[in-house]
């Protein structure tokens, strides 16, 4: 096994189906490929074989939307019987309302929920869908006891007036906040130049209003998180995700594994790391091939950014 001081945070695209048509995320008119997807047991041994080569600190559900993925109770189930610490989940909150309770039984430990708007009318036109189920699946896993993050990508002339309100939002639901940077990759190219906003805009926009106190940032980590001070006394946590204006590529070891087999290692590079043979020998007890191909997908990290329109954001969940 690689070190533990070489551990990876694996993050696994269920599906790439998805309810939601988000302009940052999936290109008009885009359909996931037909065919069944991956049966929970066969993630779970792929899962398995690289928590034997590597040690896997986090493991992230993604998709498409993890929740369209019909087995995905079962599969948290099986990974934390796998001693992973540190389960979490990406989605849109449509359908959360109803299995938050189930997911916390089979030991998912945080959810980090998309809601880029909280004005009905620009969250359709942002993602064609209706806000207030992910309202109800935020509140949902607030009582079950999850810890609840809140994504929202900032686009300049459509949610950006906005911000202020979304801070607070999270503040109320006791939710930390993140704040996203438009990618030029996927659906997003097309509308990067028009909508791109930086962080540090973001974070001067908050802060002409409230205060906000760096917190401790390690290389690698994604977002640069602030202590929010509100006027009646109240705290919150936001952040800022940076990946075009403020890369943290220093340190990074998140790697994405898809349901073809396949990991990426950096979405601003287009190579990929073919994995089927080397699950293969895995089975049979060899797992060098798996820690090589793990090493070269954390190489690709280390090549100079190629951000435009290398990966789609809904084949590997962002």
């Amino acid at each position: 096994m690689l070190q533990d001081t070489e551990a990876i945070s694996l993050r696994v695209s269920l599906t790439e189906r998805c309810q939601l048509r988000c302009q940052y995320c999936r290109p008009a008119g885009a359909c996931p490929p037909p065919g069944s997807p991956l049966p929970a047991a066969t993630w779970l041994q792929r899962i398995e074989a690289i928590s034997g080569a590597v040690t896997v600190s986090k493991l992230r559900f993604t998709g498409g939307e993890p929740l369209l993925y019909p087995q995905l109770e079962d599969l948290v189930a099986g990974c934390a019987s796998l001693g992973i610490p540190d389960l979490a989940m990406t989605t849109n909150g449509i359908g959360l309302a109803r299995r938050t309770e189930a997911l916390r039984r089979g030991g998912l430990c945080r959810i980090n929920v998309s809601l880029d708007c909280l004005d009905p009318r620009i969250y359709r036109r942002m993602t064609g869908g209706t806000l207030y189920p992910v309202l109800a699946g935020i509140a949902a896993a607030k009582r079950a006891g999850f810890e609840i993050k809140l994504n929202v990508v900032a686009m300049r002339g459509i949610n950006d007036g906005t911000l202020f309100d979304l801070l607070a939002f999270a503040s109320r639901q006791q939710a930390s906040l993140r704040f996203l940077e438009l990618m030029p990759i996927g659906a997003g190219a097309g509308r990067f130049d028009k909508h791109f906003i930086p962080g540090e805009e973001m974070m001067a926009r908050i802060g002409q209003r409230l205060d906000l106190e760096a917190l401790p940032y390690h290389p690698g980590e994604t977002s640069r998180d602030f202590r929010v001070r509100w006027p009646d006394g109240r705290e919150s946590i936001c952040g800022f995700i940076m990946p075009t204006s403020t890369p943290f590529c220093d340190g990074c070891r998140r790697l994405r594994l898809c349901a073809d087999g396949e990991l990426v290692g950096c979405l601003a590079q287009p190579d990929r790391v073919k994995l089927n043979g080397a699950f293969d020998s895995a089975l049979d007890g060899n797992y060098g091939p798996l820690r090589q191909g793990i090493r070269d997908a954390l190489a690709i990290k280390s090549r100079p950014q190629r951000f435009r329109e290398q990966h789609a954001m809904v084949n590997i969940g962002g």
